[in-house]
């Protein structure tokens, strides 16, 4: 995601949108998001289009839309199944993290095609080589990033 909605922003996350089949609808919506104020809510929207030219102002109107809050660290963690949404109709729209309240827009980024679960071992970052799968139990920083946390 990026910060282009408010460039005083750093809001950072990764939402991954997953088919349940590959011939009728239904997603599950998985992710994690930093940098939020702590314990507030926060609307996680799809928007119509992925045209982020002008940043968050370009993405067009919000064609879904899911209510999300964030822990008392700032992150919010995101895992619900939506019934009606269809991954092939996400492709190449937008995903926005706005304020519940005002609906400020806080960070965007463009919805992509991607590999299927374990069909594609690529890094968010080569550096420290924690996997996408990996990245929601991780900070976004620092020395520990790494590092695997405990199942326990």
């Amino acid at each position: 995601m990026l910060d282009h909605g408010n460039e005083t922003s750093n809001v950072r996350g990764v939402v991954r949108f997953c088919a349940i089949s590959a011939d009728k609808p239904g997603t599950v919506v998985d992710g994690v998001i930093d940098n939020l104020a702590k314990s507030r809510p926060y609307k996680l929207n799809v928007h119509e289009c992925g045209d982020i030219s002008a940043g968050c102002d370009s993405v067009g109107d919000v064609y879904d839309s899911a209510d999300i809050s964030s822990d008392e660290n700032g992150r919010a963690t995101v895992r619900f199944v939506n019934d009606k949404l269809a991954v092939w109709d996400l492709i190449g729209r937008s995903v926005v993290v706005a304020e519940a309240d005002s609906a400020k827009r806080l960070a965007c980024g463009i919805i992509a095609r991607a590999a299927g679960i374990f069909e594609n071992y690529k890094k968010i970052c080569a550096c420290d080589g924690v996997t996408i799968w990996d990245e929601r139990d991780n900070p976004l920083a620092g020395g520990n990033r790494g590092e695997q946390k405990s199942a326990l």
